[in-house]
């Protein structure tokens, strides 16, 4: 075999090698970054609680304060809230984490029994709501409670064990009702 003919099957051979044909062939684009499944939205639950140890403007005004400090840290958003103030109903639409913070606050504010240790409604007899928050603040306690003016009440909702005891005693030193002083009567002479 002569030159030319040597080099022609050597390119020819080389050519048909796989090596050869991933050389000679384009780059290879990169794969389309895969898109992410579709999210489903959220399934969404009404409840309905019927208010009947307070009064409901007290329990709306108070809700989202309320769910704000027990859903702390469990990130989940306040739900829709409406109140039916006629008939005394509060209207909830959320999910089933919002559903479940909104049962836990409305036991609380009902009076019923909790989970959480140290919440409770304190209802006022002496006092009024407004003199217990100022005593509160002056002692950097009122972010203990959530006020309850129509009901003359405030919830406890204590951050430690320590700041509900605080808060209670403020409270019931709030709650003594001094008694007037008595003058001694002087027996009258006739």
């Amino acid at each position: 075999m002569n030159k030319i003919t040597c080099r022609f099957l050597s390119s020819v051979l080389l050519a048909c090698s796989p090596l050869a044909a991933a050389a000679q062939a384009p780059a290879a684009k990169p794969a389309a970054p895969a898109k992410p499944a579709p999210v489903a939205p959220p399934v969404l639950e009404l409840r309905s609680y019927a208010i009947t140890a307070l009064d409901p403007n007290d329990i709306n005004q108070a809700y989202a304060t309320l769910f704000a400090r027990m859903a702390a840290g469990k990130d989940v958003a306040a739900p829709k809230i409406t109140l039916l103030a006629k008939n005394k109903t509060l209207l909830v639409r959320g999910t089933k984490a919002q559903l479940d913070v909104s049962d836990a606050i409305l036991h609380l504010l009902q009076n019923e029994p909790t989970a959480a240790k140290g919440q409770q409604v304190i209802a006022l007899k002496a006092a009024r709501v407004d003199e217990v928050l100022a005593a509160l603040q002056a002692l950097e306690l009122a972010d203990q409670v959530v006020p309850l003016r129509t009901s003359n009440a405030v919830v406890l909702v204590p951050s430690s064990e320590a700041n509900g005891q605080q808060v209670k005693k403020v409270i019931e030193a709030a709650e003594k009702v001094s008694e007037p002083a008595k003058t001694p009567v002087k027996n009258a002479t006739r």
